[in-house]
């Protein structure tokens, strides 16, 4: 229990470089061996914290320790291995990890939903090519059970995805559009409701996320129903074949 302590103490200090962190690393490394689940836990949280800066993620060499606990009856062990090793993934592993997350990620708390974005996120510009697991993967996110934090969390991450690759823009905006109708959030709403107005012009087939934002004027309250006007003119001054379309909606 010392030696973890006194690991967990020097990865605290974020100025060291990392052929110094790296010894107390492979202690805590060590731990996960150990036959108990605090330490096997607490070595996982201080590891998944270590890494959370990219420059640490070489830090971890062997990952087999780490892969077996995602065989642990006990969650929080699993959950927190899958964390680590999205972090530290490679591309023909992110779809089985992303599908292991997503079975038990309803019964986890808010807390490690938020850290567990923050692992998608990071996958983002290391694996663009896996776009598709990603996006279905925040897609299920935006339908799952979540707080504030989690919901708005999962739509930042989304966001960035549509940024970052182009190829995801058309349906990962669809799939924004598709969530504010049950979004509970109104700063959320709104979030969405600015970025589909910014992308308006870059959206292929947008008719079909107009109709969605059409339902927002008519069932939402005021500030809701505003953005969701400004984001229809906004379709309308870059896709003028929606003209006649929105016109109608724009004069009630």
């Amino acid at each position: 229990m010392v030696g973890l302590e006194a690991a967990k103490t020097l990865c605290e200090f974020k100025s060291l470089p990392n052929k110094e962190i790296a010894p107390a690393v492979s202690l805590l490394t060590f731990f996960l061996t150990s036959p108990g689940s605090v330490n096997k836990l607490a070595a996982l949280r201080v590891i998944n914290k270590v890494i959370s800066n990219p420059a640490r993620v070489v830090l971890i060499q062997n990952i087999s320790e780490i892969e077996g606990l995602l065989k642990e009856n006990n969650r929080s062990l699993s959950a927190f291995a899958i964390s680590i090793l999205l972090k530290i993934s490679k591309e023909d592993s992110v779809e089985q990890l992303l599908n292991q997350v997503e079975e038990f990620i309803g019964e986890s708390s808010e807390e490690f939903k938020v850290d567990i974005l923050s692992s998608v996120k990071s996958l983002v510009k290391k694996h663009p090519r896996k776009y598709r697991a990603l996006v279905n993967f925040l897609s299920h996110c935006l339908k799952n059970e979540g707080q504030y934090e989690f919901k708005s969390a999962a739509v930042t991450c989304l966001e960035n995805v549509i940024q970052e690759i182009p190829d995801a823009r058309e349906i990962g905006l669809f799939t924004l559009a598709e969530f504010i109708e049950d979004c509970q959030y109104p700063s959320i709403h709104i979030q969405v409701m600015n970025l589909l107005a910014k992308e308006a012009q870059n959206i292929p087939n947008p008719a079909k996320i107009a109709r969605l934002i059409n339902n927002r004027t008519l069932l939402e309250g005021p500030e809701i129903r505003a953005a969701a006007i400004t984001t229809l003119g906004k379709f309308a001054q870059t896709k003028p074949k929606l003209v006649n379309q929105i016109k109608p909606i724009l004069e009630q």
